[in-house]
């Protein structure tokens, strides 16, 4: 017997969330939000950006409507930015245990002894 998904699932073109019941049935929820944020239709020129990247947070102050060029620009913007946020952070994260002498794959193999570390004069 098939469960009830309370009217909204994943659409198969990247994973954006979409209505699957009532009269507004296949509308994509980020678009219904950000027009009843604006007060009318989307254009079909204009498109919504989510400002945090996630396709399945429809929040109100997540999304911005945006002209198509506008839209690419940024879109491709940000995934340059999040595409390289894990090299920097890696970066960092590396740059600290060179400054604790270990390299980070010694401090990845190492294991702790916790009642040790609770009881350091025992």
């Amino acid at each position: 017997m098939p469960t009830f998904s309370g009217g909204v699932s994943h659409h198969s073109n990247g994973g954006y969330l979409k209505i699957t019941a009532g009269p507004l049935r296949n509308k994509l929820v980020h678009v219904l939000v950000a027009e009843a944020k604006i007060g009318r239709k989307l254009r079909k020129d204009e498109h919504v950006h989510h400002k945090d990247g996630n396709v399945k947070n429809p929040a109100p102050d997540n999304l911005l409507v945006l002209g198509e060029d506008i839209h690419n620009a940024v879109s491709n913007r940000q995934y340059w930015y999040l595409k390289n946020l894990y090299r920097r952070e890696d970066a960092a994260w590396r740059a600290f245990f060179d400054v604790t002498g270990k390299s980070y794959e010694e401090w990845e193999d190492t294991s702790f002894d916790v009642e040790a570390l609770e009881n350091p004069a025992g």
